[in-house]
């Protein structure tokens, strides 16, 4: 029952870093969101990873430690960002239920580098993500709410197909380190690195706005965001992945009852949206059924 309550917990503090970053982003932009996120992640991570990197310093292979500097330099960098222009542009209700099709990614190109058929199964809930994706690209804007355009909606579907591919060179990587808290801190660090790199080169820290408003959205949405990489870990020791995996695909129902609330000057939160985001639910449960099957 622990497991449950954490697992239901934990899609709760996503879910709440997601509408905070969008209240955030009304006064700033996705950049500042991102670099502040990045920060937060590498200094939450590394009070907890730093010890245990010391003590178990004998066990650390250098080709873990490369996979996940590579990974590092992909996907937090790459992927949240996505995300982060995705919440920006069409609305974290919006976002979120697209962003998590990630699993059908994962298993589509684990099956494709694997030779493994795709069964009957996930080709319904790739349909049904489909029909999800459309119901919600027909939801109306409301007066106050900034327009947006079809092809935004590509932003949070590329950073699940992003990241869905990144799911199995992750769970390679894991063979070779004996901690997931030291491959999630040296991910985030090597992504720090890049991003800033980014940001000097390009000239774009000039684009970093922080307001009163935004700062305060920014940094509780950082701390929730690097708090939730904490409670995964402990949601997985707790329970079986079987159980996890799917009350994790509830993350984006909870992010549209809370932008339902909290973001109602931001965005609309229709019918079309509601049935969209379940839809795209179902069909996470249903891929997730067929992965637990096949193990």
């Amino acid at each position: 029952m622990t497991g449950y309550l954490l697992t239901l917990f934990l899609c709760l503090i996503t879910a709440s870093s997601r509408v905070l970053l969008k209240k955030g982003m009304r006064d700033s932009n996705p950049l500042t969101g991102m670099t502040y996120s990045l920060l937060i992640g590498v200094l939450f991570l590394g009070i907890y990873a730093v010890p245990r990197m010391i003590s178990q310093w004998q066990d650390l292979q250098l080709k873990g430690l490369l996979i996940f500097i590579g990974i590092g330099f992909i996907a937090p960098p790459v992927v949240r960002y996505l995300t982060y222009v995705g919440i920006d542009k069409i609305g974290a209700s919006r976002s979120d239920p697209l962003r998590s099709v990630q699993p059908l990614f994962a298993l589509v190109f684990s099956g494709f580098f694997l030779k493994e058929q795709v069964s009957i199964l996930i080709w319904i809930a790739a349909c049904m993500i489909l029909a999800g994706a459309f119901l919600i690209s027909r939801q109306n804007n409301s007066v106050q709410e900034k327009k947006y355009s079809k092809f935004d909606l590509l932003y949070p579907l590329l950073a699940a197909l992003i990241a869905g591919v990144i799911t199995n060179y992750r769970k390679y990587g894991m063979s070779f380190l004996p901690d997931p808290i030291i491959a999630a801190f040296v991910a985030a660090f090597s992504a720090l690195i890049v991003f800033s790199t980014f940001l000097l080169i390009t000239g774009k820290y000039k684009q970093i706005v922080l307001t009163k408003d935004s700062k305060k959205f920014f940094l509780i949405s950082g701390g929730l965001t690097a708090f939730t990489d904490i409670l995964d870990l402990w949601a997985l020791q707790l329970s079986q992945v079987q159980i996890v995996a799917p009350l994790l695909g509830a993350t984006p129902l909870f992010v549209v009852l809370l932008s339902s609330l909290f973001l109602k000057k931001e965005e609309s939160i229709g019918l079309k949206t509601w049935l969209g985001a379940g839809l795209i639910f179902v069909a996470i449960q249903l891929i997730l059924y067929q992965v637990t099957r096949s193990v």
